[in-house]
């Protein structure tokens, strides 16, 4: 099953979840996109449960790598 979020962030503009492959995929608002691979459930509803996005990205996604998203 696939999560999308529109979040209400300076940074993010919106995510998307997949349970099964334990993907991440955030959209930023200058519409780059960047896929987090390995993501628990747990990091995923920490991330999205967060006041500020932005922190949240910081605190539990940003040291990942993530991948770019060519369009």
């Amino acid at each position: 099953m696939i999560k999308e979020v529109t979040h209400n962030s300076s940074m993010i503009k919106g995510s998307r979840y997949d349970e099964v492959s334990r993907s991440l995929v955030i959209t930023f608002n200058n519409d780059s996109e960047y896929s987090y691979s390995d993501i628990d459930p747990e990091t995923y509803e920490k991330f999205i449960s967060e006041e500020s996005t932005g922190r949240a990205f910081n605190q539990h996604v940003k040291s990942r790598v993530g991948t770019k998203i060519e369009k």
